[in-house]
């Protein structure tokens, strides 16, 4: 069920991305104003409406709620001292605080309804499903009346500073004028929020909960609205999920990557999850039985671990619009990382938990399904897009190579399943030790990918360190894709596959040999990888050095010449 619901979430902010890339909608035209004033301004603010009236507020924690504040406030503190300090410190004062408030923003901005709500209950149906709302409602809340003001007033400093940065000479009469900007931008802010529709909407849900109680009906775990009320808002919030999800995909337009980037999702979706994890075992009562603190202690795990929604993109555009391409491609690696760590996660979290082996290869078939849905519409973006994938260059024909090759392995995982569709355990698949041929497939197919991700590294780096001629060749590209295609067949030899069935034979009839060779092998390709990694940043440090070192001559020459030119009678 979560692996479903995470398929159909990526899948709508992928329709919306595409839609942007061919130009169906151009949203700097206006075309998405009437899509967003529903969302923002009638759904979404209805849905805050719907879940406070139809949650039994008794049964919320609110140390759980309090955890994942805290935490929200710890990484947010963390991700602006670490902005402030060492993102582009050369730049001016005003302008580095406005940035690290940026950062930090993104570090706790929730997508808390568009992909929160579907996961959470994804996860907790069989345990009331909806009861569960309430803590995501809650954490948005809080997020809409503490953090978001919290940002905009950093935001608004930074900008003061800067602005600031060149006036500084005004005197009493200045100061005075400050003063009175600044009063009226906190009166404006603090109507805004007392105005805000979803603040509106919360106190009606608690206004209507407590004059109009007696008309909700009791359905268990949650009340349910009275009809045709009840129908007439399920109506207008049934289309949000979709709509929500298909706007975040719009507004990425723009990619930029940089180990920053890395840095901020690291901090969103796996620093603010251990955050509010620990907050969460410190703050939960006691009092409550142990499976109850489980279920709070896992919830605020996995709410710590749902990536940014676009509002930092929002505060980029309005603060600091330098920013604004580095945020929307943080938003889209934070989406791509948080949907195979939310579903593993949910896996291994509750301890209690164990799932048999049919289970876990129905899940393993159910992932090839999608791997080769998703190679189809790889091959079809590329045929589509054929004119710009120039296959001289070695990089560009080492990714079509890595797709294709990605393709067969899933081909080959299903065809070692024999394509049925009950899976029976792993130990009666007919696994051995010599392995079928779509088993060596496999496995070549794995390890023949990874090393093209090595070779595109490689590649990377040296033509970072400077050696960028000769580098553009049809016959350079294709000997590069045939040296890992073949150099791949030699650890295939020697290891398993990392599929569950391969994994769980070989465990099961204690070849440790063959574990202990794909260990091996897997570190050595990590310590590959992070060599490169390291030497790329080498290499970049030395070409700004060579590039400020060329600057300052080129200034000194400029000043001597103007030296020259001024010396005359």
């Amino acid at each position: 069920r979560l692996l479903c619901t995470l398929a159909e979430t990526f899948t709508a902010v992928f329709i919306g991305f595409v839609v942007v890339r061919l130009q169906l909608l151009v949203p700097d035209r206006g075309d998405m104003r009437g899509v967003g004033f529903f969302v923002g301004k009638v759904a979404f603010p209805l849905l805050f409406f719907k879940t406070v009236v139809t949650a039994k507020l008794g049964d919320v924690d609110a140390g759980t709620l309090m955890a994942c504040a805290l935490g929200k406030a710890a990484v947010m503190a963390a991700t602006w001292t670490l902005a402030f300090v060492s993102y582009r410190p050369s730049r001016p004062r005003g302008e580095r605080f406005t940035t690290a408030s940026v950062f930090s923003f993104f570090a706790i901005a929730t997508n808390d309804f568009a992909m929160g709500l579907p996961v959470i209950r994804a996860l907790y149906e069989t345990e009331g499903g909806a009861s569960m709302d309430i803590y995501i409602a809650g954490n948005a809340l809080v997020m809409s009346v503490a953090f978001v003001p919290l940002s905009t007033v950093l935001c608004a400093i930074g900008q003061r500073v800067q602005a600031g940065g060149g006036s500084a000479g005004g005197g009493a009469q200045g100061s005075a004028l400050a003063a009175a900007g600044a009063f009226r931008q906190a009166l404006g802010l603090a109507m805004e929020i007392v105005c805000n529709p979803v603040m509106v909407m919360t106190g009606l849900g608690f206004v209507y909960k407590g004059l109009l109680g007696s008309t909700l009906v009791d359905e268990g775990p949650i009340l349910a609205l009275p009809q045709p009320l009840g129908g007439l808002v399920d109506m207008i919030t049934s289309p949000f999920g979709m709509l929500a999800l298909f706007m975040t995909g719009t507004s990425m337009r723009d990619f930029k990557a940089s180990i920053w980037l890395v840095l901020l999702v690291v901090m969103k979706v796996l620093f603010c999850a251990f955050m509010t994890y620990i907050l969460a075992t410190w703050l939960v009562p006691s009092s409550l039985d142990q499976a109850k603190r489980e279920v709070l202690y896992d919830f605020s795990f996995l709410y710590g671990m749902i990536p940014s929604s676009t509002a930092p993109l929002v505060f980029s555009e309005q603060y600091d619009k330098g920013r604004s391409q580095e945020i929307a491609t943080a938003i889209v690696i934070g989406m791509a990382v948080s949907g195979p760590m939310i579903f593993g996660s949910a896996l291994f979290l509750e301890p209690t938990m164990s799932l048999s082996a049919p289970e876990i290869a129905g899940m393993q078939l159910t992932m090839t399904a999608v791997a080769l849905a998703a190679s189809g519409l790889f091959f079809g973006m590329v045929a589509v897009t054929r004119q710009v994938w120039d296959l001289a260059e070695p990089r560009r024909a080492l990714i079509v190579a890595y797709g294709a090759v990605l393709a067969l392995e899933q081909a080959a995982v299903l065809a070692a399943r024999g394509g049925a569709r009950r899976p029976t355990a792993c130990d009666e698949e007919g696994w051995d030790i010599e392995r079928s041929a779509a088993s060596v497939a496999i496995d070549w197919a794995q390890c023949a990918s990874t090393l093209m991700v090595i070779m595109m590294q490689l590649v990377t780096t040296v033509r970072k360190a400077g050696y960028k001629s000769g580098w553009r060749s049809r016959r350079r590209a294709c000997g590069l894709v045939a040296c890992c295609a073949v150099a791949g067949a030699v650890p295939g030899a020697f290891t398993v596959p990392d599929t569950i069935s391969e994994m769980c034979a070989a465990a099961g009839q204690g070849n440790d040999v063959a574990m202990w060779l794909t260990a091996s092998w897997v570190f050595c390709l990590l310590a590959a990888s992070v060599l490169l990694g390291a030497c790329y940043a080498v290499a970049g440090c030395i070409e700004r050095r060579k590039q400020s070192a060329v600057s300052g001559f080129g200034a000194a020459a400029a000043g001597v010449a103007a030296d020259v030119g001024g010396g005359g009678p």
